[in-house]
């Protein structure tokens, strides 16, 4: 798991650095990547304070676009428009509304190891806490200790009611690519010298019953087990 999700070691560390130095109190924690908006929830000085946790943010996860998955913006709207809304069925949001009693703003919190564009991720922030609600802050973890590299505070009148911010659906996709044919597949294993071992492979499965598949970098073998066609083997090759 630490190798699948890489954020997995450095949230451990993180959020047991603020345990003890800032009294930090989770009460939610995705750190096993099972599909949470936001990998961390709690108390800091008696705010509601929901973290995410990256090893490196790049200008390219920064900003919501259509084509473009998983960025911190759209993760921000999808845990803040549940909160609001008090959707008990979202796991993020009920976690935030048995802590929070919406006198203040939630404190959206970006952590990570390394940052590219520190101007671009303050921009995007400083834009949608206006238009959210929410205070925010980018901690840097330096191996040792968490650095506070921005720390702001919405400067507006708090909303009448939370309920009645709108934050929209922000999904983005990535567009899905053709699949490619064997032989393009193999050329490609060729390229980082297993061409053989593919070749090998594609040739020797009809005898052991298996069907191929193929994806635009995968090749999957497939086969019958108790009348359902399942997926035995992917082959994968590195981009």
């Amino acid at each position: 798991m630490a190798n699948r999700y890489p954020e997995k070691r450095l949230q451990q560390v993180a959020i047991d650095w603020l345990r003890q130095q800032w009294g930090y109190i989770e009460t939610f924690s995705d750190v096993e990547a099972r599909g949470a908006r936001i990998d961390s929830i709690g108390l800091l000085d008696g705010r509601l304070t929901l973290i995410e946790v990256k090893v490196r943010v790049t200008a390219e996860i920064v900003d919501y676009r259509p084509d473009r998955a998983h960025s911190l913006e759209s993760k921000i709207a999808g845990a803040l428009g549940p909160l609001y809304r008090r959707e008990k069925a979202d796991t993020v949001a009920d976690a935030g509304t048995r802590l929070w009693d919406r006198r203040s703003p939630p404190l959206i919190v970006i952590l990570a190891r390394d940052i590219s564009d520190l101007s671009q991720l303050e921009q995007m922030l400083i834009r949608r806490s206006g238009d959210w609600h929410f205070d925010f802050a980018i901690w840097q973890w330096t191996g040792n200790n968490i650095e506070v590299l921005t720390n702001r505070d919405r400067p507006a009148l708090e909303p009448t009611s939370y309920e009645a911010i709108f934050v929209p659906h922000l999904i983005g996709r990535i567009p899905r690519q053709k699949p490619r044919s064997i032989s393009e597949l193999i050329v490609l294993a060729d390229e980082r010298g297993i061409g053989h071992l593919v070749s090998h492979l594609v040739s020797a499965a009809p005898t052991y019953g298996f069907k191929i598949g193929t994806g635009s970098w995968t090749i999957t073998l497939k086969r019958k087990v108790d009348g359902h066609t399942r997926p035995n083997t992917t082959a994968g090759f590195m981009r």
